[in-house]
């Protein structure tokens, strides 16, 4: 067997591993590149593999950096079957939709510069490849079998057990932790040969989640005590619904449940409001505590018409604004920074990573002024970053994760992760009996079977 890793290795992103064995070709994910002006280029460059030729494609879930390119697959050839779970169904088809929305506004906002990688007719084209797989359910193609596991990173996430001529290859995905809000932990991991293992925060711990949810609480709370407004940058799917239900349910623990419910909560993002929808539609793969109320509470205000996202913009009074995109790069956020960031009584909550160019991570930093489309914005608002609000595991849930194990793999192999995280974790993991390799971007790796 050989695996070609043409995204996020020694990278967070794009996301998309070729398997080929003597019957099968097929992919593990397929994502768009993102964060850097270099890294972005690369969703412009030719596939490394027919996508003519692959027989199938597994989604491990839907974020964009690992299902964003799956509508250039059918723009090239592919017709086969793209495996995920009935969520990330449901889920993929609002984001890719979503993605294609915001390719054509930057066109038209600046065509010499934008290309498009598609449009929303060729979304649709890719939506009828879906092919349902729940988790736990095994799938023979030519000489692989496989079956999902729930990798806890978000909902419908999994992780992908192949087996082949008496062996067992496994991919991560993205792994969760085990005190996730909304997710329930990943399931145990009971075979691998081969372990293919993300490594986003493999060289860092999570701050506990109890002092992560008070910290998240108290600076709402002092903000919204001084007149001001929080604005939390906040990704759409996942992060949006764990900031609300942290919100309320910490309250409600803490009993100032009613001193909660007379602040304005306001969701403002279209894409949100639809996965909101779609999160209460699969309430049986979340946790148990994990409920309409705790989620769509009575103080909770959706702006679903632009014109209601504007008006924000002129309502001074004390509130919680959650809009996308959650590195203020696009969406409805961009409406609302040029009119609060001046502001000294605005307060930016960071709930997640803001990659080195964007705008996002400027903020973060207090420059100023800060250029937000051509308009030059003086940033006077209070940054405030509240770690740990990540469906990615440290290095502690990763490696207790592959040791359920009764022995370590006979090799693991590093992806999706950045340089010092990757090198970290391949020492720490070495020192734990594992024979660790980091590969190259367009490396193929040959696995004996």
């Amino acid at each position: 067997m050989k695996i070609t890793f043409n995204g996020a290795a020694k990278m967070v992103t794009g996301s998309c591993h070729l398997i080929e064995t003597d019957t099968v070709k097929c992919l593990i994910d397929c994502g768009m590149f993102q964060g850097s002006v270099r890294e972005k280029q690369l969703n412009f460059e030719p596939f490394h593999f027919d996508p003519a030729t692959l027989d199938f494609v597994i989604l491990t879930h839907t974020h964009i950096d690992h299902s964003g390119r799956l509508p250039l697959l059918i723009q090239q050839g592919f017709k086969g079957k793209i495996y995920m779970t009935p969520p990330t169904m449901d889920l993929v088809e609002i984001l890719l939709l979503d993605s294609a929305s915001i390719q054509e506004q930057d066109y038209q906002k600046d065509p010499d510069l934008v290309e498009i990688l598609y449009s929303e007719e060729d979304v649709y084209n890719t939506l009828q490849y879906r092919y349902p797989l729940e988790y736990g359910q095994w799938v023979t193609e030519g000489d692989l079998e496989f079956q999902l596991r729930d990798a806890g990173h978000l909902l419908g996430s999994a992780y992908v057990v192949i087996r082949h001529k008496h062996k067992t290859l496994v991919f991560s995905g993205d792994l969760g932790h085990g005190a996730g809000l909304l997710q329930k932990p990943p399931m145990p991991l009971e075979e691998a040969d081969y372990l293919v293992l993300e490594s986003t925060y493999g060289n860092r711990l999570h701050q506990h989640i109890d002092q992560r949810l008070e910290n998240l609480y108290n600076e709402v709370m002092a903000t919204v005590a001084e007149k001001g407004t929080v604005i939390i940058p906040a990704f759409s799917v996942g992060r949006t619904q764990e900031i609300l239900h942290a919100l309320k349910t910490f309250a409600q623990k803490q009993g100032r449940l009613r001193e909660f419910e007379k602040i304005p909560v306001y969701m403002d993002s279209p894409l949100a409001l639809k996965a909101t929808d779609i999160y209460l539609e699969y309430q049986s793969y979340l946790r148990d505590s994990v409920t309409r109320e705790s989620i769509q509470f009575k103080n909770l205000r959706q702006a679903k018409t632009m014109k209601e996202s504007i008006a924000l913009n002129f309502n001074r009074e004390p509130k919680i604004l959650v809009s996308a995109s959650g590195m203020c790069d696009a969406g409805r956020i961009l409406n609302h920074l040029p009119a609060y960031l001046p502001l000294e009584t605005t307060k930016m909550l960071f709930v997640g990573y803001q990659s080195v160019e964007s705008l996002g991570r400027k903020i973060q930093q207090q420059q100023s002024p800060v250029h937000i489309g051509r308009e030059s914005v003086v940033n006077r608002a209070k940054i405030v970053t509240v770690e740990g609000f990540s469906g990615h595991g440290d290095r502690n849930d990763l490696f207790e994760w592959t040791q359920s194990l009764n022995k370590p793999p006979l090799r693991t192999l590093l992806i999706h992760g950045e340089t010092d995280s990757l090198e970290d974790f391949k020492n720490f993991l070495e020192k734990n009996r594992h024979q660790v390799t980091i590969p190259e971007y367009q490396e193929t790796i040959t696995l004996d079977f």
